[in-house]
């Protein structure tokens, strides 16, 4: 159970102190200090803090999660576990939807609940320009990946066509940079993309944000409507004809036979193990062989060399 915040109830807080001694009984440690200190942080925590919109602590003392809204109004959660075996940094970050590039800046460990959220309300302050885009992004494209997106994810996969997507990496602290694009799909469509994007390289407008800067990439005045069944969608975008699945491990076939009379859809990691299970020859950071459904030739890349979208 938790407490509904902010203004906590101390006083219920330490009636169920005796319930937790005796649940923690078996541990050899005197707790009370601990107990002490972690309600007297929450309580200077939630009653000075004006940005919070709303602070819970579990009724064992172990877990604090607190709610803040930016200027888009869009909801941030921050859980803090407390750990018991510490002596002086008891507080310790679980989640943290940011970027991994802020997430290095919020100390893993602190003696202060205050020193954690400040650090994690700073963040989603320098952050809003790409939670701007990345929001604008959702709303204006048919997502393909991540499945359900959250504020640390940096990367979106657009349906474009049939068997084609694009994958868009944003910087974080450069959101009008030119970004990183992956065209996935038959390689006679994927290559005639990237011959368009090595052209227009240069003609990256920083001062156009970076929708309309696709928009114009692609030469499209808006990205394909997403249907009404989003399951329409993935089924068009072909499930891994090795596994028979459309996700593995969290992640869409990316490989796509270039024989057009194919077009079969491969998980990376399914392909690869395809062809080094058929001796096929490895060049550098590929591995080429035979498509497992026609024959004709195909390659992708190591499975470690894909992880990073």
């Amino acid at each position: 159970m938790f407490f509904d915040g902010p203004c906590v109830d101390t006083t219920r807080c330490w009636l169920d102190i005796p319930d937790i001694l005796e649940q923690n009984r078996s541990n050899p440690k005197n707790l009370v200090n601990v107990y002490r200190r972690v309600l007297h942080e929450y309580s200077e925590f939630t009653a000075f803090h004006l940005s919070i919109k709303s602070c819970e602590i579990s009724n064992d003392l172990s877990q604090i999660i607190a709610t803040t809204s930016d200027g888009g109004r869009r909801d941030h959660r921050l859980h803090i576990a407390v750990d018991f075996d510490e002596t002086k940094d008891i507080f310790r970050p679980l989640e943290l939807h940011l970027p991994e590039q802020f997430s290095k800046d919020i100390p893993p460990n602190s003696s202060s609940l205050t020193e954690i959220y400040n650090k994690f309300y700073a963040a989603i302050e320098d952050l809003q320009p790409f939670f701007d885009v990345l929001d604008e992004l959702d709303q204006n494209c048919c997502l393909l990946d991540p499945e359900s997106p959250t504020r640390r994810d940096c990367h979106r996969r657009v349906w474009l066509d049939h068997n084609l997507s694009l994958m868009v990496v944003v910087d974080p602290m450069n959101v009008r940079a030119r970004p990183e694009l992956k065209f996935l799909g038959p390689e006679r469509l994927v290559q005639e993309y990237y011959q368009k994007w090595s052209e227009k390289l240069g003609d990256w407008d920083e001062n156009v944000d970076l929708l309309q800067g696709l928009l114009n990439f692609l030469e499209i005045d808006k990205f394909p409507v997403k249907p009404a069944n989003s399951r329409e969608v993935l089924m068009d975008l072909g499930e891994c004809s090795i596994c028979f699945s459309l996700r593995l491990e969290d992640k869409l076939p990316e490989v796509v036979c270039p024989n057009k009379s194919c077009d079969n859809c491969y998980h990376v990691s399914c392909l690869y193990e395809w062809l080094t299970s058929v001796n096929s020859k490895r060049i550098f950071n590929q591995i080429h062989g035979q498509c497992p459904n026609c024959e004709k030739g195909i390659s992708c890349s190591l499975p470690d060399a894909s992880d990073a979208p």
